[in-house]
């Protein structure tokens, strides 16, 4: 027993070996590296994060949290610091991370000596821990092991968005691309993104040397989903104690969300957008953890817990704008009615609020005005009707089939859009929509609506005024804002109704301790059904699903891909014909930049098409670029064209080209349907 109370005691080395061992078991079944490797990087990475959390907890005298906190805290100020140093500096996340890593040991080790005062960690603490970690197993073991299926048989059975994705992680971690602008439409600017989730994975590119779709699979996901965890335990047991963490994290990730139940619309899947959208997971993280610190600002108007918990929700929007655009309105609310300089002047404080709901509303009629390097973003008008038609309209199969369109049929345009928006709150909480307000019931002479009992409701608020003023992006997609930020209202609403159950049955006074246990056995007893289970329930459920819930990679450009990452070098460029100007969704030089983390001089034509301005420009000129190279009478002709192009790597995907080649007489590479040429090679 003694010998245990020491292993507890040393909590930083148990942590380290808990938080490596899931990482590493999970990277294992996807990259092709050793495994000593792979654990020994895992093992480097847990502990800079952990380290970079703990130094965070101490600056705001927030030692008292629960242990896990240290790894959301640690994963959002180290992708925030990566993504500053690779934007600022143009090198490699490996080598942001050794900066980083140096800078954040230098400080852990002066200060170990202030770590003594810190609270030792209880047995509950690194329970809560391994729960997280089994919890994060149970949901990645299988996407993880995607890229050994699509290596032995050309099916990739997890969301296509996965090959964009990698690109990303690639454009930041792969010597091959850093410096090379964005990954797609070489060496040009990146595009205005939420870039910060991309750098953590992309760390591993360089020791582990992977492309980036084994790194998004295997480890940018779980890497999220921790921190995702980690945070709702702290968030649950700030409000419950570590009975409230542990049913904070059976709501959230061990109940099934309510897209397996009531209206049954899989549009408003948590735990699929969880899986198919993983910076979700980051993003979800930083905010919870922002009113971790919001509500230890109210509890004692310290200045670092308010400072730390306003840049938690500002990092948000470098994680998932769409998680943003949710949480910093509810923030400012609560911020506001917490003030004693609001208190004191509520009417003023109203005023500018409808002033500036009134304001945002009207600024919508202004989009088409904006100068243009800001109108690409929007598109025209607001989503809300589009999106509802689509959001209730066309998920099918669902439990409530033809129901909204009846409402529109027989009360008008009006009512349909009333009864839209209340279906999706129906849709997104699904059984919260009662167990919410019972717990308010439950808690109402506790409840203190000024502080994080509140957030639940501004939460509700906000997302009633994001979908009233949101607008359609320019790629036409009305659910972008609308449906995205739905998360954050889910797991707030469960982690918050979950733990305020429990504070509830523990003022009864006749659970006492036992309540934690209990729960902890029913959690743990629950596991092995999440185990089998976790696929089925993030399932994609609605029918347009189909093309985007497996994809098939041919094995020949599989085989084309595995020769171009072993010679392509850092400045070369990759190009493939035919290429389609159609959304296609993924196509072929998407799949090679995501499998060799060679930048492309063009892919997804359509997606720089729609966004318009440089991009589209650029892409447009490319095209016909590609164009006459494919158009040229002799081999000699093309290969300069390439040259003058600068594009290394040509690839032809179809039979019968390229027509200066037709017997394919001269690529360097050849295998089925697939040819590469190497301008270098040739005269």
């Amino acid at each position: 027993m003694r010998n245990l109370k020491r292993l507890l005691g040393s909590g930083t080395a148990v942590s380290i070996g808990l938080v490596s061992l899931l990482l590493g078991s999970m990277a294992a079944q996807g990259v092709s590296a050793p495994l000593a490797l792979v654990f020994a990087s895992a093992a480097v990475f847990s502990y800079v994060v952990l380290a970079s959390g703990r130094l965070v907890l101490r600056i705001a005298h927030a030692s008292d949290l629960p242990r896990v906190a240290a790894w959301p805290l640690g994963v959002t100020v180290t992708g925030v610091a990566l993504l500053v140093l690779v934007a600022g500096f143009s090198v490699t996340a490996a080598l942001a991370f050794a900066l980083w890593a140096a800078a954040i040991t230098a400080l852990d080790i002066a200060t170990a000596r202030l770590r003594k005062r810190d609270p030792a960690p209880g047995g509950a603490d690194l329970i809560g821990l391994a729960l997280c970690c089994a919890l994060v197993a149970a949901w990645c073991k299988d996407l993880a092991a995607v890229p050994t299926i699509l290596a032995r048989t050309g099916q990739f059975p997890a969301w296509t968005d996965y090959f964009l994705h990698a690109g990303v992680i690639s454009q930041f971690g792969d010597p091959r691309a850093i410096g090379r602008g964005a990954i797609w439409l070489a060496d040009t600017p990146w595009f205005l993104y939420h870039y910060a989730s991309y750098t953590l994975p992309a760390v591993f590119a360089w020791p582990l040397d992977q492309p980036g779709l084994p790194l998004a699979t295997s480890i940018w996901v779980p890497v999220g989903i921790l921190c995702l965890a980690g945070a709702t335990y702290t968030l649950g047991a700030t409000l419950a104690g570590t009975a409230g963490g542990v049913a904070a994290l059976a709501a959230l990730l061990l109940m099934p969300d309510a897209s397996n139940y009531g209206l049954r619309n899989g549009f408003f899947s948590f735990h699929w957008s969880l899986l198919a959208i993983p910076a979700t997971g980051y993003a979800l993280g930083a905010a919870l953890l922002a009113i971790v610190f919001l509500h230890r600002w109210i509890q004692t108007r310290s200045p670092s817990a308010f400072a730390i918990s306003a840049a938690l929700a500002i990092a948000t929007a470098l994680f998932r704008a769409h998680v943003f655009i949710l949480l910093f309105p509810a923030w400012l609310a609560i911020v506001a009615m917490a003030s004693h300089t609001v208190q004191r002047r509520r009417i003023l404080f109203l005023f500018l609020t409808g002033a500036f709901a009134i304001g945002a509303v009207l600024a919508l009629r202004f989009v088409p005005y904006l100068p243009a390097e800001i109108s690409w973003v929007f598109d025209e008008g607001r989503a809300l009707e589009r999106f509802l038609y689509f959001a209730h309209r066309g998920q099918e199969p669902t439990a409530y089939q033809g129901l909204y369109q009846r409402i529109g049929s027989a009360y008008g345009e009006t009512a349909a859009t009333a009864a839209g928006v209340l279906l999706v709150y129906l849709a997104c909480l699904g059984l919260f929509v009662v167990l919410y307000p019972l717990a308010l019931a439950l808690l109402r002479r506790r409840l203190q609506l000024a502080g994080v009992d509140g957030f639940p409701l501004a939460l509700l608020v906000a997302y009633a005024f994001v979908l009233l003023v949101a607008p359609i992006p320019a790629h036409h997609d009305a659910s972008d804002f609308t449906q995205r930020p739905f998360v954050l209202l889910y797991a707030v609403v469960a982690a918050w109704t979950a733990a305020s159950l429990v504070r509830w049955l523990s003022e009864q006074g006749r659970h006492g301790k036992r309540l934690w246990q209990t729960l902890l056995v029913g959690t743990a007893m629950a596991l092995p059904f999440l185990w089998t289970s976790a696929a089925e329930m993030a399932r994609p459920k609605f029918y347009w699903s189909r093309p985007f819930a497996t994809h098939a990679v041919a094995a020949d450009l599989l085989a084309a891909a595995d020769f171009l990452r072993s010679r392509a070098r850092p400045g070369d460029t990759v190009a493939a014909w035919p290429l389609p100007t159609r959304d296609v969704g993924v196509d072929a030089p998407t799949e090679l930049v995501a499998l060799t983390a060679v930048p492309a001089y063009l892919a997804r034509f359509w997606i720089h098409e729609a966004l318009g301005g440089a991009n589209r420009i650029a892409a447009v000129d490319r095209y016909r670029a590609l164009g006459e190279v494919a158009r040229a009478k002799d081999p000699q002709s093309a290969l300069q064209k390439m040259r003058d192009l600068r594009v290394r790597w040509y690839v032809v995907t179809s039979r019968g080209e390229p027509a200066w080649d037709p017997q394919r007489s001269r690529p360097t590479w050849a295998r089925g349907a697939v040819a590469i040429y190497d301008s270098t090679t040739l005269p």
